[in-house]
């Protein structure tokens, strides 16, 4: 059994639209409706989320093993299709966010962060 640390956590999800037409076919999938359908979930929960490729999402609390599977529950409740659709569902912890200042030419703190 894997001790899940109480850390923030962020989570990398790539969904198969192929896969989704079987929920939804009546309807025109893209990847885009449906990553914003997830991004939406997890903005509702609390998360950062962004977008590229894929869905990327950051919670702004820590969170143990029971708060990840309540989350996971919820999602799988809110969005039926979640189990069947998802490719890739990857979460780590992160402890020490920082972002890169392209002006300044160095990194900033989360406390600095605009």
């Amino acid at each position: 059994m894997t001790i899940i640390e109480n850390a923030r956590k962020q989570v990398f999800i790539e969904v198969d639209p192929k896969r989704l037409k079987r929920y939804h076919p009546r309807r025109r999938v893209t990847s885009r409706k449906i990553y914003a359908e997830i991004g939406d979930f997890f903005i509702s929960e609390g998360w950062e989320v962004w977008r590229r490729k894929a869905l990327s999402a950051r919670s702004k609390v820590a969170l143990d093993e029971e708060d990840i599977k309540a989350l996971v529950m919820r999602l799988v409740m809110q969005l039926p299709w979640f189990n069947d659709c998802v490719t890739v569902f990857d979460m780590c912890n992160i402890k020490n966010v920082q972002q890169f200042d392209f002006k300044t030419m160095s990194f900033m703190s989360e406390e600095e962060e605009v």
